[in-house]
């Protein structure tokens, strides 16, 4: 249920503003899906696609899925990753922003998570810190 809505409240931002706005999408197909030097589908392929909203403000939103596996211990069998933010600069950037990871039919709730971002670029350079108490 907590999915739906959050789709639900991303779709209905994006309907106020589409006629300033940018919706692309991704789809991938690769033979490992491998998060930060971990395997998210024990070294076997995965299916990946996302939706990107992207307004002239430097609101942006987004959602993101991949099939996981992480073995016998564990049920979750898809991530789906949902993620807002600001961002902007010519010269220098800058992105602050979140990613809600979401293992949807896991038991419970035990493996989602915020993650918070925020970043500074100057011309071709730039860096991010990351942070999650999880």
């Amino acid at each position: 249920m907590k999915l739906s809505q959050g789709v639900a409240a991303i779709l209905l931002m994006a309907a106020g503003s589409v006629a300033h706005a940018e919706v692309t999408s991704t789809f991938t197909l690769t033979n490992d899906y491998n998060w930060r030097g971990v395997t998210q589908s024990t070294k076997n392929a995965a299916i990946q696609g996302s939706v990107d909203y992207a307004h002239g403000s430097g609101f942006y939103a987004g959602a993101w899925a991949s099939n996981v596996d992480f073995g016998d211990d564990n049920d979750a069998n898809v991530e789906v990753d949902l993620y807002p933010g600001f961002a902007g600069g010519e010269t220098i950037t800058y992105d602050v922003g979140m990613v809600w990871y979401t293992y949807p039919g896991s038991d419970g709730d035990a493996l989602d998570f915020p993650e918070f971002h925020v970043g500074i670029g100057y011309r071709w350079a730039e860096a991010k810190v990351h942070y999650t108490s999880n």
